[in-house]
């Protein structure tokens, strides 16, 4: 199993106990955080790791951070999405520079596949949101109080509560 570092800052702390943590921090966080973690866990470090083989860690980054933009603007009240600058990062961020040597199939392949792996982060963050809402919320409130790089407008978290 692989554990991948990274500096997420739209992940809230519930999804950075996912394979996306370093190992020393790792038991820290599992042992404090989300109740949800130990059940979670074994779909997120899979999950987590097919998507860095497939397309590396960068993209595996943005694809989890844009799946928690969707994912908390639909669950979290004032958090409206910025559509033109997701899809502008997901485009950009999927677009792959031998596209237009890739032969048809191939290219809808690698889209279908990454369609894919987005769904199954929208789920997995879906039922850690629906389980632990407040602090899905509270996370993605917290991301744009701090004006972090993030997919949602800038005035939509303007009163923090839950729909």
């Amino acid at each position: 199993m692989k554990l991948h570092t990274v500096g997420v800052n739209l992940l809230m702390p519930l999804i950075l106990i996912s394979a996306l943590i370093s190992v020393e921090a790792h038991g820290e966080v599992e042992e404090s955080n989300s109740p949800t973690w130990q059940q979670l866990d074994p779909a997120w470090t899979g999950v987590s790791d097919k998507i860095v083989d497939f397309v590396g860690e960068d993209k595996q980054k943005l694809l989890a951070n844009l799946a928690y933009a969707a994912v908390a603007s639909d669950l979290c009240q004032d958090l409206k999405l910025d559509k033109i600058k997701f899809q502008k990062a997901f485009d950009g961020g999927f677009a792959e520079k031998n596209q237009s040597t890739m032969p048809a199939a191939e290219l809808a392949a690698f889209g279908q596949k990454v369609s894919m792996y987005f769904g199954v982060y929208v789920g997995l963050l879906t039922a850690d949101g629906m389980l632990e809402r407040d602090s899905f919320c509270d996370a993605a409130y917290q991301a744009v109080a701090k004006n972090e790089d993030v997919f949602w407008l800038a005035n939509s978290a303007s009163r923090p509560t839950l729909k």
